[in-house]
């Protein structure tokens, strides 16, 4: 798909996005004239109205305001549109509803994702759109944000591939070579540390996790601008490649999905990526922590104590809360090795994530209030939505060991749940401290989708790419 800014005369649909209530009169005498005899059409919410002609034109109803996000999922809507009625060059007009060509092209291209990679195409399936033209009232300007829309859109359906793609095809060394070629693509450093790096640094933690595994585990660092000497921002994924829950197995429901548990990895990686296309000033470090958590003759078992990089030892009260045990390791890693002034880590961490708030909020937890903001202010302007959870001292005690420094497990009375997602960050605050502001994301719940909407498709949705892209365009405007 071609993103154009500058009408080329091919286009032979129009869509034109209003919002309820709209000025009739900013349009032609055809198209006044046609809106008149239609008078039940006032621009409510997904409400479409087409004037048939040489040129098609459609009016698609976005609701009581032009938001970035209305506006994302009206081209979202346009691109299938275009698809589902042969359109190969269309146009979306902003004029009547204000320039927002960045929200415009996102939504463009994440609406017409589909992952068709095994499968074939039937006979006369419609074919996507080749070009999109995205019309303002200044196509300069809105060329630059259309490019700048364009790569965080590529970021986001990164992440969708990786999340997709079977286990068997992405494997922790697999996927650490594909960063070693975006690296190499688009400028930032990749190094990756092995089985031995592991062993030599003393990650036992993170090295438990792989040992039911044939598959080697796999610490990726990734790092942009890494000839500045100021301190960086460190970004930290969970990337369990495939989840069988180790030897108390994930019941067969659960297990059939598990190739998403590597959805924080994945968006450490389009983040990355983006901000890397985007020539971002800042130095930044990304790590992916990616291993397989199986069954096999030497996978780690119940009642286990393991050392963490931070030499804090930890119980294992189930196996099948393997994410936290990787970011122990890693998280620690970060701090001591980069001494980042910010770290955020995400993670398809918790089902108590989605019986909490579902699969549109991401849960957000943290020890610095300017930080936890800021991700917030980026989550409204994204569309990415985001609910602080307390992460309160009690907590932090609910997750100390009887017989090692913590446990992966929260105690909790006799017959009673526990909050499962503000657990597993008390247990992830033990390995970092608070000389760095450090925020976690439990995206359990929004990594994956159910259900199909304008721009997000059924399957991996590439949660979080645009809120840390917008994150960063934050802190530089501050």
């Amino acid at each position: 798909m071609r993103l154009h800014t500058k009408k080329t005369g091919k286009e032979d649909l129009i869509i034109l996005p209003v919002t309820e209530g709209f000025d009739k009169k900013r349009f032609s005498k055809k198209m006044q004239n046609y809106l008149d005899k239609h008078e039940h059409f006032i621009g409510r919410q997904d409400t479409q109205l087409l004037l048939q002609g040489k040129q098609d034109n459609l009016f698609l109803g976005i609701g009581k305001q032009a938001s970035q996000d209305a506006i994302r999922k009206a081209a979202g809507t346009a691109a299938k549109y275009a698809r589902d009625h042969h359109h190969k060059h269309y146009g979306v007009d902003l004029r009547t509803t204000g320039d927002q060509a960045q929200a415009a092209a996102e939504g463009t291209l994440l609406g017409l994702y589909r992952y068709h990679e095994y499968k074939k195409r039937k006979a006369g399936e419609p074919q996507d759109p080749t070009h999109c033209t995205i019309i303002t009232d200044d196509h300069k300007i809105a060329g630059k944000q259309v490019k700048r829309g364009k790569v965080i859109a590529e970021g986001v359906i990164l992440v969708r591939d990786l999340v997709n793609t079977p286990a068997s095809e992405k494997y922790p060394a697999k996927i650490a070579n594909l960063a070693k070629e975006l690296g190499k693509r688009h400028g930032f450093s990749v190094a990756v540390l092995g089985k031995k790096e592991l062993e030599k640094l003393g990650m036992e933690s993170m090295l438990s996790v792989s040992r039911g595994s044939d598959k080697e585990p796999q610490l990726v660092l990734l790092e942009l601008n890494n000839d500045k000497q100021e301190a960086p921002v460190a970004l930290a994924g969970k990337g369990v490649t495939f989840d069988a829950g180790g030897l108390q197995v994930k019941p067969d429901p659960y297990m059939r999905e598990m190739k998403l548990d590597m959805g924080g990895a994945a968006t450490v990686l389009g983040t990355m990526t983006a901000l890397a296309r985007l020539k971002h000033p800042g130095r930044i470090i990304g790590a992916l922590g990616l291993v397989e958590n199986m069954l096999g003759p030497d996978a780690y078992k119940p009642g286990d104590i393991l050392k963490a990089y931070n030499d804090k030892t930890i119980e294992v009260e189930h196996t099948d809360a393997e994410g936290r045990l990787v970011l122990a390791d890693v998280l620690s890693y970060l701090e001591k090795q980069y001494k980042p002034t910010h770290l955020i880590d995400l993670a398809t961490l918790t089902g108590s994530a989605i019986y909490a708030l579902g699969y549109r909020v991401t849960p957000l937890l943290g020890n610095d209030k300017e930080l936890i903001e800021g991700i917030k202010l980026a989550a409204e302007q994204t569309d990415e939505l985001v609910w602080e959870l307390p992460l309160y001292k009690h907590y932090e005690k609910m997750v100390e060991g009887a017989i090692s420094d913590v446990r992966n497990l929260g105690k909790k009375p006799s017959g009673m749940g526990a909050p499962g997602t503000i657990i597993a960050a008390a247990f992830l605050k033990n390995f970092v401290t608070d000389k760095v502001a450090w925020a976690h994301l439990d995206i359990a719940g929004t990594a994956f989708s159910y259900e199909k909407t304008a721009y997000v498709p059924e399957g991996g949705t590439g949660w979080g790419v645009r809120l840390l892209t917008e994150l960063f365009t934050q802190s530089l405007e501050r």
